[in-house]
């Protein structure tokens, strides 16, 4: 039985994570765990070396997105990455020990989906349940899913005790195999990606409060398309 944390360990934790989040931000300068954040045994991407020396913020602005720079994370490389990935179809994982209800292909279909590849070491991810709550409550009646994909190659097994302390209220399941990572080129966690009503990726590599802006981006085209 996965036990509940008392309000004092909850709010002790609190207080680590958002340290934790203080750290990340001032290591980087922009938003996200480093892969040498988790254990040891947590293997490194590939384009590790591209996270832990981020290029300057006014280079981002030379790749061209659909969204203003300021709405991503990351130096110039992997927006680069990332850039190339939208506006094409979005990358399927093996996701298994769903939670909050499994989503299926067929769910998917005709719907805006956020997409949170998240770990349970990440103390950034931790901190944005509440606003990924916010996210799937505020648009549920609009046709947007919001799915946190559990993918490192450790940790997956505290998914249901983090879940349930932390009330994760939307679907999350295990990516078991780390697919995710390559197929999505993480190398920060959390990544947040946007995938449109066509299952086409909108917009990946995004920060946090962001998110709203492209999904209201896309409803507003939807509407003025009418």
């Amino acid at each position: 039985m996965v036990m509940k944390q008392n309000a004092a360990t909850y709010r002790a934790n609190r207080a680590t994570g958002l340290w934790a989040v203080t750290i990340c931000l001032v290591c980087f300068g922009l938003w996200g765990c480093d892969p040498t954040s988790p254990p040891a045994s947590e293997p490194e991407p590939a384009a590790k070396a591209a996270a832990a020396k981020p290029e300057a913020a006014e280079n981002v602005v030379a790749v061209a997105r659909a969204f203003p720079a300021s709405y991503y994370a990351g130096g110039h490389e992997l927006q680069t990455t990332y850039a190339a990935m939208e506006g094409k179809p979005a990358p399927k994982v093996k996701l298994v020990e769903w939670m909050n209800g499994e989503v299926t292909e067929a769910d998917r279909e005709g719907k805006i989906v956020v997409i949170d590849i998240w770990a349970t070491w990440c103390a950034p991810c931790i901190t944005q349940i509440p606003h990924n709550n916010a996210i799937a409550s505020k648009y549920a009646d609009r046709g947007v899913l919001v799915i946190g994909i559990c993918s490192s190659r450790s940790g997956q097994e505290k998914m249901a005790m983090v879940a349930e302390t932390y009330g994760i209220d939307y679907p999350i399941a295990k990516d078991i195999d780390a697919e995710a990572v390559a197929a999505w080129s993480v190398v920060l966690w959390p990544t947040y990606a946007v995938i449109d009503r066509s299952g086409n990726v909108a917009a990946l590599g995004l920060m946090p409060d962001a998110i709203e802006k492209v999904i209201d981006s896309l409803l507003e085209a939807e509407a003025a398309a009418e």
